[in-house]
């Protein structure tokens, strides 16, 4: 968590609220936690930061103008429990708080991620979104489609979602460790499994740094040395 703080207070120079986002429950809600560095038995860092577990919180507990809280949704603790409604507030309220196109579909695909609809429903999301809501959200609903998200054919839905949870991925790490190592990109774009995509995706929130992910890639085979 200091790392990326570090990263992030260089990249933008402004004052940064260090928040780590646990997608387990366990403790309430929110908690503060410290991270020490000690050498030659001293305590040379002490690094506070906020802890939040999602499945504790409540919507009305999150800032309704952050597009993360829309993305968030369902994750928490009053989530929608109808997927189709659930999806369309969430796309509307991502639309709505966040501006730039590219961060629109990640948003998108984390959803797409953790709120798995069949056909038909995603046929209910596009008629409601289009029938009670703005164009952008339709502009949305139609990137979908040209990503396979929406296709009706189940090889582009599934293609769609792949390229969402890849993108995903390699956002998280760049955002927080910086340019990743050729090998590394290489890896997560060749890859062809959901399943480790999502692990990588949970690895890539929680990992204090790079060499921890080497480490687990190594570990299940992955040839990081290669060129």
């Amino acid at each position: 968590m200091h790392d990326y703080y570090e990263v992030r207070r260089r990249r933008k120079r402004l004052p940064v609220l260090p928040l780590a986002l646990l997608l387990r429950c366990g403790f309430g809600g929110r908690r503060r936690a410290r991270y020490v560095e000690r050498a030659l038995g001293c305590s040379v860092l002490t690094f506070c930061y906020w802890q939040a577990a999602l499945p504790d919180l409540a919507l009305a507990d999150l800032p309704e103008d952050n597009p993360v809280t829309h993305a968030f949704a369902p994750l928490l603790r009053d989530r929608e429990s109808d997927p189709v409604r659930l999806i369309r507030n969430s796309l509307v309220g991502a639309i709505r708080t966040e501006r730039d196109p590219s961060r629109r579909m990640l948003l998108a695909a984390f959803l797409e991620n953790y709120v798995p609809l069949s056909e038909n429903q995603r046929d209910e999301v596009e008629q409601e979104v289009s029938g009670t809501t703005s164009q952008e959200v339709g502009m949305l609903l139609t990137s979908w489609h040209k990503a396979g998200l929406a296709e009706g054919k189940a090889e582009g839905r599934v293609e769609g979602k792949m390229d969402g949870l890849r993108e995903a991925v390699i956002r998280v790490l760049e955002n927080r460790f910086g340019t990743l190592p050729r090998a590394m990109y290489n890896l997560l774009s060749a890859e062809s499994s959901s399943n480790t995509l999502r692990a990588w995706l949970d690895l890539a929130v929680s990992a204090k740094e790079l060499a921890a992910i080497e480490s687990a890639m190594r570990s299940l085979g992955a040839p990081l040395d290669a060129a």
